[in-house]
C-alpha cells in the first residue's frame, strides 16, 4: 500500500464497528425523533405546527436533586440541612418575584422558556393516602390507580394522549 492512505483497513473496520454498533445502540425512539425533525415542514408528523400545542413531560428520577434543581433559597431551613449542598441564593434565578423559589442556575435556558408563558413547574405532586414503598408509588404514578398500583397497561400519560388523539364522540355536540 501506498503511504498516501488516511489509515489502514484494520483501523477502516474497527471505525467502522464503533459507528454501527453506536448507532445500532441509539434507541428507535430517538432516530424515529431525529428523522421527524429533519422532515419538510409541511410532514404530517411534525410537531409545532401553527395554532398546536405541544406537550413536553420531563420525569426526572434516580440522581436528580429536587431541592437543588427548584431551589428554595428563600427558606432559612433549606441552607441549615444543606450547608454544603446549598445553592447559593445569590445565583439563583428567581421565579417568583421574591417568594423564595427558584431555579438552579444551570437552567437558565428553562428559566427563559417559563418567562415566557412556554414551560411551567408543578411541585409537590401526590395522591391521597401515599405508602412508604418507592416502588409502589413509582408504579401509582405511572399508572395514575392507587387501587391498583400496578405499572400495566397505558398509565395516565398513555390515555390521556389516546384520548386527546381521538375524535369526539357522536351525539356529543363536538
Amino acid at each position: 500500500m501506498s503511504g498516501t492512505t488516511p489509515f489502514t483497513r484494520r483501523e477502516f473496520l474497527g471505525s467502522s464497528l464503533a459507528i454501527v454498533s453506536t448507532i445500532a445502540s441509539v434507541p428507535t425512539f430517538l432516530r424515529s425523533s431525529a428523522t421527524v425533525l429533519g422532515a419538510p415542514a409541511n410532514d404530517p408528523r411534525k410537531p409545532g405546527k401553527s395554532g398546536q400545542n405541544i406537550l413536553v413531560v420531563v420525569q426526572l428520577s434516580g440522581g436528580n436533586d429536587g431541592l437543588n434543581t427548584v431551589v428554595p433559597f428563600g427558606f432559612d431551613d433549606y441552607y441549615r440541612a444543606r450547608p454544603a449542598l446549598g445553592v447559593d441564593a445569590k445565583t439563583v434565578l428567581t421565579l417568583d418575584d421574591g417568594a423564595g423559589i427558584g431555579l438552579n442556575p444551570a437552567l437558565s435556558d428553562l428559566k427563559t422558556l417559563i418567562d415566557d408563558g412556554m414551560a411551567g413547574i408543578v411541585q409537590g405532586v401526590g395522591y391521597p393516602n401515599p405508602n412508604r414503598s418507592h416502588f409502589a408509588s413509582m408504579d401509582i404514578w405511572h399508572t395514575a390507580d392507587p387501587e391498583r398500583g400496578s405499572a400495566r397497561g397505558t398509565g395516565w400519560l398513555g390515555r390521556a394522549l389516546d384520548d386527546m388523539a381521538s375524535p369526539p364522540a357522536a351525539g356529543n355536540g363536538a
